[in-house]
């Protein structure tokens, strides 16, 4: 699948768009190969208030519990399911599904299945996404 996510940033003098091709964007896998993350829109391609990244998770992978200190998070599930456990509620999220984590709140998540689950992650403050770059960088 080919695609391109586009960022528009509106400011007061100008509305610059910026665009970020799929074979741009940098992949980076963790969890010997479990997870794969594609960062498109974040601090490093100028972003100050969100990031974007495509998460592919297999069924083996396995997301701890762990907070965003200043970020909100959004993810919006493309294909699968998930277990999600936001603070202590723990449910199970589905293809199409919206799911809203504000900062601080502890969470975590795994694949629900045999199915890989494709993920659009959004962080309202970028920062937490960098944390995929400790994997190795696929393209």
């Amino acid at each position: 699948m080919n695609f391109s996510l586009i960022f528009i940033a509106l400011s007061m003098l100008s509305n610059p768009v910026y665009t970020v091709p799929t074979n741009i964007a940098k992949t980076y896998s963790l969890q010997n190969g479990n997870i794969t993350a594609k960062l498109f829109i974040n601090a490093t391609t100028g972003s100050e208030n969100a990031a974007i990244t495509l998460l592919k998770l297999k069924p083996e992978a396995k997301i701890a519990t762990h907070t965003h200190k200043n970020s909100d998070e959004i993810l919006f599930i493309r294909s699968g399911s998930l277990q999600m456990t936001i603070g202590n509620n723990t449910f199970t999220a589905g293809s199409e599904q919206v799911i809203f984590i504000p900062k601080n709140i502890p969470h975590s998540t795994m694949v629900v299945g045999d199915k890989t689950v494709e993920v659009i992650q959004v962080y309202a403050k970028p920062g937490p996404e960098q944390r995929f770059t400790k994997g190795k960088l696929l393209q």
